[in-house]
């Protein structure tokens, strides 16, 4: 048993393990004492032992008249497995190359429903850099006030937050707890009045969260370094014209 699935984890399936074995125990032999030795049908161990002839692992032996099969040196494993490992060496650039695109690519997820905003506004907790917020606390507060990131729990975080918000009684109050409690990473600033945000979201680390919640419950969350790079630089340009909260 244990030969077998060491020969499985070289690359044979269970019954091609069983027939070598049964050749290499037997010598060389005929298909019907093969397949008795493997205890499978004739039928399957002429299919295993041309598989097998094919691998190079099983040679023919013409004798008086019969066909006698004969396993190869064990040694020939390592051969192959050398082999493989040369042809590997071969592709692996090829392979490198497609995996690095790969990982270029942006990875979107999209939720929907209260449990699927909650997930995102969840995974705002896993940030290990920093959180650029802009929205209004007012939307939120209605439905999600248990997802919130609290004041406390941010400033426990240890990390960067900053808060665009809204000229909005309830996100001028929110802003101006946040300047009395003097945690020099928590900063918010709010744009000028008139203006209001349709969505709430939020760039950390190498992804951007954008959620609806004020009428059709939904979001998106893309992790790219590149789009989340350049959302972070527009943000940058919106804190500059934001204003300071006295």
């Amino acid at each position: 048993m244990i030969l077998e699935k060491s020969l499985e984890q070289f690359g044979l399936t269970d019954k091609e393990a069983r027939v070598y074995l049964a050749v290499l125990e037997l010598g060389q032999d005929t298909v019907l004492n093969i397949a008795k030795k493997a205890e499978l049908k004739r039928p399957t161990v002429y299919l295993i032992l041309d598989s097998l002839i094919s691998k190079g692992l099983i040679s023919i032996l013409p004798k008086a008249g019969k066909t006698l099969y004969l396993a190869e040196n064990p040694d020939y494993l390592l051969t192959v497995l050398e082999k493989r490992k040369e042809g590997l060496k071969n592709i692996l650039p090829m392979l490198s190359a497609m995996y690095r695109i790969e990982k270029q690519k942006p990875q979107v997820r999209y939720y929907e429903g209260k449990e699927g905003v909650k997930r995102i506004y969840s995974e705002l907790r896993q940030a290990k850099e920093y959180i650029l917020f802009y929205g209004s606390i007012k939307d939120i507060s209605k439905d999600f006030e248990e997802e919130l990131l609290i004041p406390e729990e941010i400033k426990k975080m240890g990390i960067q937050v900053k808060e665009i918000m809204t000229s909005d009684p309830i996100d001028l109050k929110y802003a101006k707890i946040i300047k009395r409690m003097n945690n020099p990473n928590h900063i918010v600033r709010v744009v000028k009045k008139g203006v209001d945000f349709a969505l709430d979201s939020a760039i950390f680390d190498d992804k951007i969260a954008i959620v609806s919640v004020k009428k059709d419950f939904f979001g998106v969350i893309i992790e790219s370094k590149d789009i989340s790079h350049s959302f972070k630089v527009l943000y940058e340009l919106a804190w500059q014209a934001a204003k300071e909260v006295k």
